[in-house]
């Protein structure tokens, strides 16, 4: 470097006169550019058009069409109160970083690093200006952030809803309900807060190190001038030096309140023989923890003090300091408490915390109140009680839902276009008889119709249905081996009577259709096909071309706008899967994995058992293949196969989960399962998923003395079958039977 009788100052051979190094991107001042073509300006706005309508379009159709639809089916007010939450969490974390940002932009934008100007006439620019121009960028990463807070809506639901649970954990003295609902979201805060420093930090940097190599590449000094110009640099490092020791601090105190946190974690480790804090944790791990916070704390206070003084020597050692004692405290004293301590002496050590675990478990699980009772199988029944208990063979269960399925499939499908999924126990009163029974819906499915059926007209108007069910005793089998049938055939003939048998949401209604349409629906074939008209509640208007526009964009099919047949009365019916409709509107229960059909006055209806889990029971175990380690069958939804309308019962008026829920969604939850219509009612059943996850469960913690639980010496496990000749062993699946 050089300096040129007062010319231009020169670097290597690179002319800086030309640039205004005060501003960060080094814009040209002089000259001439060359005039940008118009038409290439069009061209770019064109296609950034057409890239982003998409990205815009798609997601606001969906809304739209999702409104409509929720409007439809009477749940309006649980998708606004989803989407005005996650609205107001974007918006406020939105705004939280923006302004965490802007205060640093400016301190970095200060013009006070190395910045020595030979040119004194060279216009300066004054940080808040700089500052404001450079603010839209700030709209990018404010977005993401704001975007990563907008997704924890339903956490954040539910602690400004919370209800208790009541109950305390041993160790901490919290309610189990902190852990539900509030510790979710200091936990996330304080990571959102955490990434939030660390890339305001990097920005900082980045424009300390870029005005800090432009300032010193600017900077035409002569040999005599170095010494003087260390000086300069040193002293107006200083600012930079504070404003980072800041960011420092506060990473640094993020990462202390994650280690305090922490403690809280030992509660659901999986910790050797059990689930929660075992001794180790407790006499180890829970002290480590709150020592390591406390360290990086104190390392947190000498970075904030290092921004007014030179305390890098208290904040060095700080964090050699935390890293040895991470190593240490945190590494090898619960090792060596757990190798000399625990092993040698397990049981002893572990007791205590083994009934808190077993007593833990069976809370979260609905096994707490399980009642066991002895079954002398030495007694020998008299005649009498034979005669009595075992005349009823009816009742005795003989067939297996899967070899019925396929019976059902051969003798009731009645045409190729109809299928059985699934076979359904249930229990009916015939003759003035209640008996077990299995049922099963008879559903159309689409793709079993002929290629050359599979046209617009009939997979959306035409055939838009299924048709009634079939249903036999559970011991109901005729000389030749078939299924004795109570209910068959279409029209439906037997016991339960029919008068709806229309189903037009099922299993298997996957395709969207349009009812109110100038073409007959097909109902079902006789001598000729005879067609009927849909005349229930539901679905959404496609009358107006705007309808008809933004629902040919939501499926993607121009056929809607283009169709004859669709009038002003015209309704489109989609989200017709009654699995998907009930976890669109509830995304935050678990659904068991097999509704089951009920025949009731007349109707048939779908039942779904939903579930509110959790993860965060202390001391409860882990289910074997999930995180859930909380149930409760706190939910009964039940859909009309017919009209598609959905009524959400709160079965578990004690569940904390549900009862914080109703806070959330009071029209969702409304109704009490005392509310449903006793014939409906009469036909609930202890769903299947929860008996077979209590089941796992209960084979181990049944065992309710530590010492027990800890050898496993009455551990069981659930027996083998083999379904078919020649098939594999699997486990056997729960089943439902009629007994005394």
């Amino acid at each position: 470097m050089d300096k040129r009788g007062g010319g231009t100052p020169q670097w290597g051979n690179i002319d800086w006169s030309n640039f205004d190094l005060s501003s960060l991107g080094g814009r040209r001042r002089g000259g001439a550019g060359r005039p940008r073509s118009r038409a290439g300006i069009v061209a770019a706005i064109v296609a950034a058009a057409l890239f982003l309508l998409p990205l815009v379009f798609g997601p606001l159709i969906g809304f739209l069409t999702d409104l409509l639809w929720f409007r439809s089916v009477g749940f309006e007010d649980v998708y606004l109160r989803r989407y005005t939450a996650a609205f107001w969490a974007f918006a406020a974390f939105f705004l939280l970083f923006f302004a965490l940002a802007i205060p640093n932009l400016y301190f970095a934008l200060r013009p006070q690093m190395v910045r020595v100007v030979v040119d004194a006439s060279a216009p300066r620019r004054r940080p808040l200006a700089t500052t404001l121009r450079l603010l839209p960028l700030l709209l990018i990463p404010s977005f993401f952030f704001g975007l990563v807070g907008g997704s924890v809506w339903d956490d954040l639901l539910r602690w400004q809803h919370a209800v208790p649970f009541g109950a305390t954990d041993p160790i901490f003295g919290q309610d189990i309900g902190f852990y539900f609902f509030t510790l979710p979201v200091i936990e996330f805060v304080r990571g959102w807060l955490l990434a939030a420093v660390i890339v305001i930090a990097l920005g900082a940097i980045g424009i300390y190190l870029l005005r800090g190599v432009v300032g010193i590449a600017t900077a035409p000094l002569a040999s005599a001038d170095l010494a003087v110009s260390a000086r300069t640099a040193f002293a107006l490092a200083r600012p930079a030096r504070a404003h980072l020791s800041i960011l420092g601090a506060l990473f640094l105190g993020l990462v202390a309140i994650g280690y305090y946190l922490d403690r809280y974690e030992l509660l659901f480790r999986e910790d050797g023989v059990l689930t929660g804090a075992a001794y180790t944790s407790v006499n180890a791990r829970l002290l480590a923890l709150s020592l390591l916070a406390g360290l990086v704390g104190i390392a947190a206070l000498a970075c904030l003090a290092n921004a007014f003084a030179r305390t890098l020597w208290v904040l060095g050692g700080s964090i050699v300091l935390w890293i040895v004692a991470g190593i240490v405290v945190g590494g090898i004293y619960p090792g060596l408490v757990q190798t000399f301590v625990v092993a040698p002496d397990q049981l002893n050590r572990e007791r205590p915390y083994l009934e808190r675990n077993i007593a833990a478990t069976r809370e979260a699980y609905g096994l707490a109140k399980i009642e066991e009772s002895l079954v002398d199988v030495a007694d020998s029944p008299t005649a009498a009680d034979a005669l009595r208990d075992l005349s009823d063979t009816q009742s005795i269960r003989l067939w297996d839902y899967r070899p019925l399925l396929d019976s059902y499939q051969q003798i009731q499908a009645l045409r190729q276009y109809y299928h059985f999924v699934d076979v359904d126990v249930d229990r009916y009163t015939t003759g003035g008889v209640e008996r077990p029974t299995m049922i099963s819906a008879r559903e159309l499915d689409a793709a079993r119709l002929p290629r050359e059926a599979r046209t617009w007209l009939n997979l959306h108007l035409f055939y838009t249905h299924g048709f009634g069910a079939a249903l036999t005793n559970v011991g109901g089998v005729t000389s030749e081996g078939l299924p004795r049938l109570q209910l068959r055939d279409i029209p439906p003939q037997g016991e339960p009577k029919i008068d709806q048998p229309r189903i037009y949401y099922g299993e298997l209604t996957k395709d969207y259709a349009i009812v109110g349409t100038t073409q007959d629906e097909f109902d079902y074939a006789s001598e000729r096909d005879v067609t009927t008209r849909f005349s229930g509640g539901g679905g959404v208007g496609i009358g107006t071309l705007w309808d008809r526009i933004l629902f040919a964009m939501r499926f993607g099919d121009f056929n809607l706008l283009i169709s004859g047949q669709i009038g002003s009365e015209s309704r489109v019916l989609f989200n017709r899967e009654i699995e998907q409709r009930v976890r669109l509107v509830a995304p935050f229960l678990r659904f068991d994995k097999d509704p089951y059909l009920v025949v009731s006055s007349g109707r048939m209806y779908w039942i779904h058992d939903a579930y509110t889990t959790g993860s965060r029971y202390p001391y409860s175990k882990h289910y074997f293949r999930s995180q859930v380690n909380y149930i409760r069958n706190s939910v009964k939804v039940v859909t009309d196969a017919y009209d598609g309308s959905m009524t959400f019962y709160v079965a578990d008026e004690q569940d904390p989960v549900i009862r914080t829920l109703r806070n959330v969604y009071p029209n969702l939850f409304a109704k009490s399962v005392a509310e449903m219509p006793p014939d409906l009612r009469a036909h609930l059943r202890y769903p299947e998923d929860l008996f077979r996850m209590q089941v796992e469960v209960f084979a181990t913690y049944h065992m309710t003395n530590p010492d027990e639980f800890y050898n496993r010496g009455d551990a069981w496990k659930i027996a083998n079958e083999i379904s078919q000749q020649g098939g594999p062993k699997q486990p056997i699946e729960p089943y439902y039977v009629t007994t005394r």
